[in-house]
């Protein structure tokens, strides 16, 4: 099995988890709405199968997860050095 965690802004997670949803090689989806703090998201994490692994499972983990976890990481680095904060 293949663990996948993926960080994601709560507007994006409505449209990832149904599309994760619907593949068959993904098991034990879980859902924590909010469930991620600095930089704030939810935590998107499943399991899948390493020989049942397909493309759009990679390619919703790349195209849509790790990119927006990169700027999300980057706002909350610029949100650092200039003293901002969020409740």
């Amino acid at each position: 099995m293949i663990h996948m965690r993926v960080v994601s802004p709560s507007d994006v997670t409505d449209q990832v988890v149904p599309r994760l949803r619907s593949e068959p090689a993904v098991l034990n989806l879980t859902v924590l709405r909010s469930g991620v703090r600095n930089p704030d998201g939810d935590a998107v994490h499943g399991s899948t199968l390493q020989l049942l692994l397909n493309i759009t499972v990679l390619a919703l983990v790349a195209i849509v997860g790790l990119p927006i976890q990169r700027a999300m990481w980057r706002a909350a680095m610029r949100r650092s050095t200039t003293g901002a904060t969020t409740a």
